[in-house]
């Protein structure tokens, strides 16, 4: 029996499970193409401790569990920026990181309703991702603390088209 994908908010208790798999993925995927002040300033965010404090002040987390397992997550901040997506290996090329993008684009417009955009600071790797669903490129890639990234947006009209694009 195949399982169902759910995105929902995190829970207390998985905090230390979303760390572990960012971390996992972001090792092996976007590291790499860090120089070591932006591998630490990434892992640093990123640590439970910082998530947890995130998540009191300023950060809402979505995760896409199947079964008992989480196979990913999503963080939107400030109502309209996308911080974080991350799936693991084995949920990849699945569906998984596109209904967390619209699960997230859902959030930012239940808590904003009058957004008019919603931006994303892309990874090197996820540039294509985003601009595949629909995200612009606003600047060309930037670095910041050792962490590159290409600055995108995505405009209200492509809200609802996120799940349905090829």
């Amino acid at each position: 029996m195949k399982e169902t994908l759910v995105i929902r908010p995190i829970e207390s208790g998985e905090v230390q499970a979303v760390h572990q798999l960012v971390t996992r993925v972001f090792e092996v995927e976007i590291a790499p193409l860090f120089c070591e002040e932006g591998v630490s300033t990434f892992l640093d965010f990123i640590a439970p401790e910082n998530l947890k404090y995130l998540l009191s002040e300023s950060m809402d987390i979505l995760v896409a569990d199947i079964g008992m397992e989480v196979a990913g997550m999503t963080a939107v901040r400030d109502r309209c920026h996308i911080s974080l997506l991350f799936v693991a290996f084995e949920f990849q090329s699945r569906g998984a990181a596109r209904m967390l993008l619209q699960s997230a684009i859902n959030l930012c417009r239940d808590k904003n309703p009058d957004i008019d955009c919603i931006t994303v600071n892309a990874s090197p790797n996820s540039v294509s991702f985003y601009s595949h669903v629909g995200f612009v490129a606003v600047n060309h890639e930037l670095e910041r603390n050792g962490i590159r990234y290409t600055p995108m947006f995505l405009d209200r009209s492509l809200f609802d088209t996120i799940g349905i694009q090829d």
